[in-house]
């Protein structure tokens, strides 16, 4: 598949990975990096994280900042071995809402765009379980029907539709540099014994 998502720069990481970085309990790990695409289209994405030994990451959408760096955040909870990773991805359901508030905003008839926002909303659905489906399928619906075009725009310029578009976002031509990186979480003690080293 075609990466159209860079992803460069994270921080933090030891040389490239190989070591662990360290952290207390209860101590958060601000992660960042740079990311871009190789057009217009929107782009997204996710910080994941998880203990070691666990098998289900948790994913956090990362927030764009100037210069196209992103950030994110995470708290490991206990103690032992982490690892984190990023992924970016094209998003074409949002590039598609972005645009139709703006063509609304011009005062153009936008039967066409939704039918298109439809078909983005059905492809999205077939990435969540049940319930995210069932959302996306929903507003997908009220899109479809020609005798509630009123109803539809008001519906895609709402915040509420805005939060649905970034909650279940669709995921294309997703970008997962390689390299995984860890941190090894300790004991709060540990902190003051690096400190009492130094002196």
């Amino acid at each position: 598949m075609r990466n159209r998502v860079i992803i460069e720069n994270i921080q933090p990481q030891l040389q490239g990975g190989r070591h662990a970085i360290k952290r207390i309990v209860g101590e958060r790990v601000d992660v960042s990096a740079d990311i871009f695409g190789d057009g217009h289209d929107s782009v997204r994405a996710s910080l994941l994280y998880k203990e070691l030994s666990a098998k289900k990451w948790t994913e956090i959408f990362m927030t764009p900042e100037p210069n196209d760096r992103w950030t994110a955040s995470f708290t490991p909870d206990g103690q032992g071995l982490h690892e984190y990773k990023i992924e970016g991805w094209m998003d074409h359901l949002l590039n598609w809402h972005n645009g139709f508030v703006k063509k609304h905003q011009d005062g153009q008839h936008m039967g066409v765009e939704l039918q298109i926002g439809a078909q983005w909303l059905r492809k999205a659905a077939e990435q969540y379980p049940k319930a995210g489906a069932a959302k996306l399928t929903q507003a997908a619906a009220l899109l479809e029907d020609k005798k509630g075009y009123e109803k539809a725009v008001a519906s895609i310029v709402s915040p509420e539709f805005h939060q649905l578009v970034h909650a279940f976002p669709l995921k294309q031509f997703v970008s997962t540099p390689e390299a995984v990186y860890r941190v090894r979480v300790g004991r709060p003690k540990e902190l003051f014994s690096s400190w009492y080293e130094l002196f």
